[in-house]
């Protein structure tokens, strides 16, 4: 620890005002880089069961056709049968929750630059009577 590092409280009294903002801005940042991984996860997951439906929907469509129903209307019908149907759920939940964390990480950095455009403003007026 060098002399920069710690700032005795009996030679600056209160932490001046900016400080505040820096510590929610360094909360924000850590939130963000949680939010990010949440986005990340989401997306794999999303991924991971739009697979599954196209594969579902395929063997599906495949088995209707053997059985001989007109290619014309398998597209309607096969998102009535419930294992397509569960996995189209299962997909567009996914999809829901990775727009979410999307959406979580946009408001977040937005907050962030507003945070920051406030400690720019702090810092750079300087403090009455001087």
């Amino acid at each position: 620890m060098n002399e920069y590092d710690y700032l005795p409280s009996e030679a600056y009294g209160d932490l001046p005002p900016q400080a505040d903002l820096y510590t929610e801005l360094q909360m924000l940042r850590q939130k963000l880089d949680s939010l990010i991984e949440e986005y990340r996860r989401c997306g794999t997951e999303h991924a991971k069961l739009d697979r599954q439906y196209y594969a579902v929907k395929a063997a599906t469509t495949l088995k209707l056709k053997e059985e001989g129903m007109p290619a014309t209307v398998i597209s309607q019908v096969i998102k009535g049968i419930d294992p397509v149907a569960e996995a189209r759920e299962k997909m567009l939940t996914a999809e829901v929750m990775t727009r979410a964390a999307l959406e979580a990480v946009m408001g977040i950095k937005l907050q962030i630059k507003t945070v920051d455009s406030q400690l720019q403003r702090e810092w750079s007026t300087p403090p009455s009577g001087y």
